[in-house]
């Protein structure tokens, strides 16, 4: 067995500051989007990609593009678990995998900071069970990939700010995604030292991806899930041959 936690922190990561955080950031009377607990400053580098006229603090042209202002933390715990025992005429590996992201933090200046980690279809666990049976030439697998609940934002008001409006309506922010499991079926027979035949079956049950509500710039558009994490085709299968040589 094992279990490792990690936490990753990046300063100086690529961000982009809107045209409107840039026009505070050259107003002297302005809080600073760059640099906290002080007043704007057109001086500042991150300020270069556009073209002030500073006596009247106007922007006449836009070239923003990407500064290296933002931070991001993610952390979290992987634990791996391993296993094998004779079993009937063969040998049975049994295999636990198990991910916890803990926290994805982006701090970029001129909003807020946002932790996604278990939100809109990302759950902050995900992980693998399997057991693999091996005899002579021929071996089976039999796997379970699971994911856990998320929901679609970790700002979500469930109803302490309801109005009479409201109070009726689920807000979509804490529209909530179930756990989802997938079961995939494996076999292969090597035939000699040279060929192995091979065949799986990949989300054998045919469990569908759960419903996330649609984002603007979510890809591919139309598609109301994450296409990152959930399994979109539905049961597959897979013949093969593996040819040494």
């Amino acid at each position: 067995m094992s279990s490792d936690w990690y936490s990753i922190n990046v300063t100086g990561e690529i961000a982009t500051l809107s045209a409107a955080a840039i026009q505070n950031q050259c107003d002297p009377t302005q809080a600073s989007v760059i640099n906290p607990g002080q007043t704007g400053q057109c001086q500042r580098s991150a300020l270069h990609a556009f073209e002030i006229q500073r006596a009247q603090r106007l922007i006449l042209r836009d070239r923003s593009g990407t500064i290296n202002l933002a931070s991001q933390t993610i952390s979290g715990l992987d634990i791996q678990a391993n296993s094998t025992m004779d079993f009937w005429d063969g040998t049975l590996a049994w295999q636990a995998v198990a991910n916890l992201n803990d926290e994805n933090t982006l701090t970029q200046p001129g909003t807020a900071t946002n932790d996604s980690a278990g939100t809109g279809g990302t759950p902050k666990w995900r992980g693998t069970v399997s057991a693999d049976y091996t005899t002579g030439p021929a071996s089976f697998t039999v796997q379970g990939r699971w994911f856990g609940s998320s929901i679609q934002t970790n700002t979500a008001n469930t109803g302490n700010l309801a109005t009479a409006q409201t109070i009726n309506l689920y807000p979509v922010s804490a529209f909530e995604i179930p756990v989802v499991a997938y079961l995939d079926l494996r076999g292969s027979y090597k035939w000699n030292d040279n060929i192995q035949f091979y065949g799986a079956i990949d989300n054998f049950t045919n469990a569908p991806p759960p419903l996330v509500p649609l984002s603007s710039g979510q890809t591919p558009p139309g598609v109301p899930t994450n296409t990152t994490t959930y399994d979109l085709l539905g049961r597959q299968f897979r013949l093969g041959v593996r040819v040494n040589y």
